[in-house]
């Protein structure tokens, strides 16, 4: 399976043979022939479409569930609730919420960041309340700053406060020092 991106901007010839009417709009062929077709930026249904076709056409090994692709080594800001759900598929993540105006995650965020170069196996993400308060919510914070451990998609631990202590703690008793298996 190959994975192309068009401008259509640089290739209105394509756009338009393809009838491209809304961006983004994935498009999945076989032999040729169009098979599937996804309006929006959906994770999940484009997802889901790949695995139907792949299936379809012998490939059993397409996994439905779409990762975010988090940078290594790095805190990635979620801007989006269908981000948040993607970063869940990767196999270690922590999750740091906070807000611009909470002292102590500004105190906290360089450090984060250190851990996120250390630990550059795991995912780090950062979700500002007051832009989703519908995840934070979700996860029941109820103080700034709060990290919350996933691995496989279930959270493991919780840390509540800029406790560097705890963090690295919570890290090394949930087996995600990726250190200790060099």
């Amino acid at each position: 399976m190959a994975f192309y991106k068009v401008d259509v901007d640089e290739l209105e010839e394509v756009a338009q043979s393809q009838q491209i009417q809304s961006m983004p709009t994935f498009k999945i062929f076989s032999k040729g022939e169009v098979v599937r077709q996804v309006i929006g930026a959906n994770i999940d249904k484009i997802g889901e479409a790949l695995a139907e076709v792949g299936e379809a056409i012998g490939i059993t090994d397409i996994k439905s569930k779409v990762v975010l692709d988090v940078p290594k080594g790095a805190v990635f800001p979620i801007k989006t609730a269908a981000q948040f759900k993607s970063l869940l598929n990767h196999p270690k993540v922590v999750v740091f919420f906070g807000a611009t105006w909470c002292g102590p995650c500004k105190k906290v965020t360089p450090e984060i960041t250190t851990l996120a170069a250390k630990f550059d196996a795991i995912r780090f993400a950062k979700v500002d309340v007051e832009e989703h308060e519908n995840i934070a919510e979700g996860f029941s914070v109820v103080s700034l700053p709060t990290f919350v451990f996933f691995q496989g998609g279930v959270e493991t631990a919780r840390v509540l406060g800029s406790n560097l202590e705890a963090i690295t703690s919570a890290l090394d008793e949930l087996h995600l020092d990726e250190s200790l298996a060099e």
